[in-house]
């Protein structure tokens, strides 16, 4: 004999298709975490920095002064 299911046993089966369809797009678009946390493109020592003797031609601004005033 064949049972006879009723609108409720429908909306229950395919709330619970969609779902599995849900979990089924999430975990196939679902990213990879890089968990490489090695430094990346870091010069292996530092740069010096050019004296203006070094360069022809160029002239230099003077050291900024500190304020001694309040700023406020």
């Amino acid at each position: 004999m064949i049972k006879m299911t009723t609108r409720e046993d429908l909306a229950k089966i395919r709330r619970e298709l969609q779902a599995a369809e849900k979990a089924v797009t999430y975990n196939e678009n679902k990213k990879e975490q890089n968990k490489d946390l090695s430094p990346v493109g870091l010069p292996d020592k530092k740069w010096l920095k050019p004296k203006s003797s070094d360069i022809p031609n160029v002239v230099h601004l003077p050291p900024k002064q500190k304020r001694t005033e309040n700023k406020w």
